[in-house]
């Protein structure tokens, strides 16, 4: 298995919103194909997606703040759709790993923060994102809330790093 590195929401998050289905189905086929680059070169037995909070989320009470929107719902999820058809037709296995859109500059080349967001509402976005995986993508299998360091230092939940407060959420 590899990480499917264009396919992480990190790097369509903001390349998709309001994109074009035109621009969606093109950006999915290059995921896709890397997929198949991966595959030829490597020898991969199936990839790992990283669908990270808030992508899949189309209940606006399950946004950090306004920043945020539910109106690219149907992108991401038309584009999800589209590689996990097309690396199934490769006859790749698929991983999910649910995490978050990394603020700052980080992989999202893109300013913003998740201030003001509250445990539960990451509690509630994260299930979300997970329910809309399961339902609409049927992974292989699922990796839910994953480096909790990760998720403290990019939302400022500082309780998230201690191994209880990372176990209640």
């Amino acid at each position: 298995y590899a990480v499917l590195i264009n396919a992480d929401t990190n790097a369509i998050y903001f390349p998709l919103q309001g994109a074009s289905s035109a621009t969606v189905n093109a950006t999915a086929q290059r995921a896709v194909n890397a997929a198949a680059d991966l595959q030829s070169r490597f020898g991969i037995q199936g990839v790992q997606i990283p669908i990270c909070y808030p992508g899949l989320v189309q209940n606006a009470a399950n946004l950090p703040s306004s920043f945020f929107t539910t109106g690219n719902y149907q992108n991401y999820l038309s584009y999800y759709e589209q590689v996990f058809q097309g690396v199934r037709q490769l006859g790749l296995g698929i991983v999910v790993e649910t995490n978050l859109v990394l603020s700052g500059a980080g992989a999202s080349g893109t300013n913003f923060t998740y201030q003001g967001i509250t445990v539960p509402m990451l509690e509630a976005g994260e299930t979300e994102v997970a329910q809309h995986v399961l339902d609409n993508l049927q992974p292989d299998f699922i990796n839910i809330a994953t480096e909790p360091l990760t998720i403290s230092h990019n939302t400022g939940l500082s309780q998230l790093t201690t191994p209880s407060g990372f176990a209640s959420y």
